[in-house]
């Protein structure tokens, strides 16, 4: 009786064990991300109104436009996948995905620029992305 229940005392420990390690990663993967966008300072870019005039203003306003439409152009060059993860990422409920995001902003996509545009945040998916969960 005891060989018969072997296998199954054994998956079960195996079972266990694997559990237990992916809650702590998920637990550990947060404060990594919070770590890697600590490297990034947010900056606002400020200018003094008074000194343009009022078609001045409309072609400021119009740049700025314009940079959004080039920001989405070059998330979509940049890896033919980043909408794709965008959208996921941004539809997820998981506090750690919300902190991706944040640092897939700043990044423009999966790459982490200071790292020489690696893709080595979290590799489990079967295209290897990065740090997503698709």
């Amino acid at each position: 009786m005891i060989k018969l229940y072997s296998p199954i005392f054994l998956l079960l420990i195996v079972s266990i064990i694997f559990i237990s390690c992916a809650e702590q990663k998920t637990e550990l993967e947060i404060p990594m991300m919070e770590e890697k966008i600590a490297q990034y300072a947010e900056t606002e870019i400020k200018y003094d109104e008074s000194l343009l005039d009022d078609n001045q203003k409309i072609v400021v306003q119009k740049l700025y436009e314009a940079a959004k439409v080039m920001d989405d152009l070059f998330l979509e060059q940049v890896y033919s996948e980043n909408n794709k993860i965008k959208e996921k990422l941004k539809s997820s409920n998981n506090p750690e995905d919300k902190k991706v995001l944040e640092y897939f902003k700043i990044n423009f996509g999966p790459f982490d620029r200071l790292d020489h545009d690696s893709m080595g945040m979290r590799k489990n998916h079967q295209e290897q992305i990065f740090i997503l969960r698709i």
